[in-house]
């Protein structure tokens, strides 16, 4: 429906709707890590979100269908894409105004944005993809240091969670865990994801994700 109402209402090309769903976090896996942290406490039915690499707002969409299902509701407190075309779509779809609505996520604005109770990252992973012809150690670690300086919003707000996803490449996964663990505060859970065993999707598109969990929270009993 998402990629549908893009191309109706001319926000972008058919190619560039499809193009999008490849560089975010799918739906049905923010759905499930959603819901387990919804079961568990952390966060309530109802609760705000920001996000950053935020492609056409898929994400988002696993994040409401998982509090809907508790009989809540998100509310969208700001969201970071890089791409003009696919901001155009955020802005529309999910009537985000501009001032919460960045360009760079990794921004002093961004990283200084409002406090959300979760927050989900997915970095750029090309330079981490296997399928990249042309990677190289330079561009690994530029990527690597591009999500350091995103990575800040979360030293700065201390959201109650936080859902962190890229490529599952070995150098890739050792890294972002090193990473991550510096941020001191949280207890974080790692896990490889797969679109077709878990969400029963047609798509062999495998992942890591990092779960990152606020330590001393007091639990929300539903």
């Amino acid at each position: 429906r998402q990629r549908q109402m893009c191309i109706r209402d001319r926000l972008c090309t058919p190619l560039q709707a499809s193009s999008a769903f490849g560089d975010c976090l799918h739906a049905g896996i923010v759905e499930i890590l959603v819901d387990m942290l919804i079961q568990e406490g952390v966060l309530a039915p109802s609760f705000s979100l920001g996000s950053a690499c935020s492609g056409i707002g898929v994400d988002s969409i696993g994040a409401d269908r998982a509090a809907r299902a508790h009989g809540g509701a998100v509310s969208r407190l700001f969201m970071s894409e890089c791409i003009a075309h696919r901001r155009r779509v955020l802005a529309h779809a999910f009537h985000i105004p501009p001032d919460a609505l960045f360009q760079d996520a990794s921004s002093e604005a961004a990283c200084n944005a409002p406090s959300a109770d979760l927050w989900i990252c997915t970095p750029p992973c090309v330079a981490h993809s296997r399928r990249n012809k042309h990677r190289s150690p330079e561009s690994q670690r530029s990527a690597w240091r591009l999500f350091q300086r995103m990575f800040r919003y979360v030293h700065r707000n201390r959201p109650r969670a936080v859902i962190i996803e890229n490529v599952s490449d070995e150098a890739n996964i050792e890294t972002m865990s090193g990473l991550i663990s510096l941020e001191t505060g949280y207890t974080w859970r790692q896990a490889s994801t797969d679109v077709l065993l878990h969400c029963g999707i047609p798509i062999r598109r495998q992942r890591t994700v990092w779960v990152g969990v606020r330590v001393n929270l007091s639990l929300i009993h539903i």
